[in-house]
């Protein structure tokens, strides 16, 4: 009798990821439309989970007379490992398919896919990758390039420092 309800689950599964493809690829269709120049790409597709892109920006100059004196930049927290039990629940179903015979061939290949990861990743659930640290590094160089006014002398070394730090503490904390 369990047999059926794993069948289930498995499809329940493919159809979830179908969808969340349409999804995707609706989304991105949007993109194209609005934004011509743009080509459809599945990497786009990932939302949240998607990178940083830096591409070239063209600030708008401060009115006459003023200068930038200070920046707050409000931005997330940079490529991560995977975080939550989206790892841990997927081997699971896929191990409990495979012990009631339940895979096909391409089954088996994914659920020895899945353990690799879950191997290469434990201990490691939402720790910033060396990606997202240079993501950071990167945010800094260019507010540093944009904004040089603010970021001069001891400004400059203290947040190069802070920025150090910032990227330690997030490594360890999350």
């Amino acid at each position: 009798m369990k047999m059926p309800s794993i069948v289930m689950r498995i499809k329940t599964i493919k159809r979830l990821a179908i969808a969340w493809w349409l999804v995707s690829v609706a989304v991105n269709f949007g993109i194209a439309f609005e934004q011509p120049d743009r080509v459809l790409e599945v990497e786009r597709s990932a939302s949240v989970y998607h990178s940083y892109e830096f591409s070239e920006i063209d600030d708008t100059p401060p009115p006459k007379g003023f200068k930038p004196f200070y920046v707050s930049h409000y931005g997330r927290h940079g490529s991560r490992r995977l975080t939550g039990t989206f790892v841990a629940d997927t081997l699971s179903s896929l191990e409990k398919a495979e012990a009631a015979d339940g895979l096909t061939e391409a089954g088996k290949a994914l659920l020895a896919d899945v353990r690799r990861i879950a191997d290469a990743h434990e201990d490691m659930s939402g720790q910033l990758t060396e990606r997202g640290a240079q993501e950071h590094r990167t945010l800094a160089r260019r507010m540093a390039a944009r904004f040089p006014g603010v970021f001069v002398g001891a400004r400059r070394e203290l947040a190069a420092i802070l920025g150090e730090i910032c990227l330690k503490k997030c490594s360890e904390n999350y």
